[in-house]
């Protein structure tokens, strides 16, 4: 700027008065184009800035909008193992885009007053519930990741019911890390169930399913019932998922 300056000035001297008049408006000139050109590049530099704050604070709130989102299935099976069980079998699935950090599972019961022994004191706790043995936190990673818990179930467990259609529901709860619960719900057995359930020769159809004992290895496991297995007339077989023993039905 100032060797520009000084040329001008150099050209122009020789013109007396005239000369520094065109010097003069030439400086004026060429000190605002300087100044307009400044100012365009500041003003391009913030409008990219501003384009690029606002870009950024779009991406992380979309981020912190992204929550778990598990899908939650319960339902009372029958298990054959060394002994005949039921059990609340609980699925639960990662459907989310974030890993999912589960840190409670639990089934309601009924809330019981209870007595102090040898006291006169009655207490009421806040709830009652049916948990697995060993509480830890589960890791359950996202885009389908699957956990199952099994609840071993007894005939005396006073499960808090809700009646819908004419059949007696209980329902419970997965909570994350972060305090956030699912809930869920299961369809309870009936009595007339149970009394079949506790008879030894009990091999009858319990949540759509038929336990089969294999006649290769003596296993017992659950099949679908021989009614849907049938295809086109044709007679039924099961395949043992342990030898592989084909058994017609």
């Amino acid at each position: 700027m100032d060797i520009l300056i000084t040329a001008l000035r150099d050209y122009f001297a020789p013109l007396g008065f005239w000369g520094i008049l065109l010097l003069t408006i030439c400086v004026l000139i060429l000190s605002v184009f300087v100044a307009f050109i400044g100012d365009y590049f500041k003003l391009k530099n913030a409008i990219t800035l501003a384009n690029h704050n606002a870009k950024l604070a779009k991406e992380l709130a979309t981020k912190e909008k992204v929550e778990v989102q598990l899908g939650v299935k319960a339902e009372l099976v029958l298990k054959h193992t060394d002994r005949k069980e039921v059990w609340l079998e609980i699925t639960i699935i990662n459907t989310g885009e974030i890993t999912a950090f589960i840190k409670r599972i639990a089934a309601l019961l009924e809330i019981d007053t209870h007595k102090i022994v040898g006291t006169d004191i009655s207490f009421t706790p806040d709830v009652s519930e049916l948990n697995p043995k060993k509480q830890t936190t589960i890791e359950l990673k996202p885009h389908g990741a699957e956990y199952v818990c099994n609840l071993v179930i007894k005939r005396n467990y006073r499960f808090q019911i809700h009646e819908k259609g004419g059949v007696n529901y209980s329902k419970g709860y997965v909570e994350l890390t972060t305090g956030k619960k699912f809930e869920f719900e299961f369809q309870l057995l009936s009595e007339k169930t149970w009394d079949a359930v506790a008879q030894p020769e009990f091999f009858g159809e319990f949540s759509g399913k038929l336990p089969h004992k294999c006649s290769g290895c003596g296993s017992v496991f659950f099949m679908r019932n021989p009614a849907l297995i049938a295809v086109d007339g044709k007679k039924p077989y099961v395949t043992c998922p342990h030898c592989k023993h084909v058994d017609a039905l």
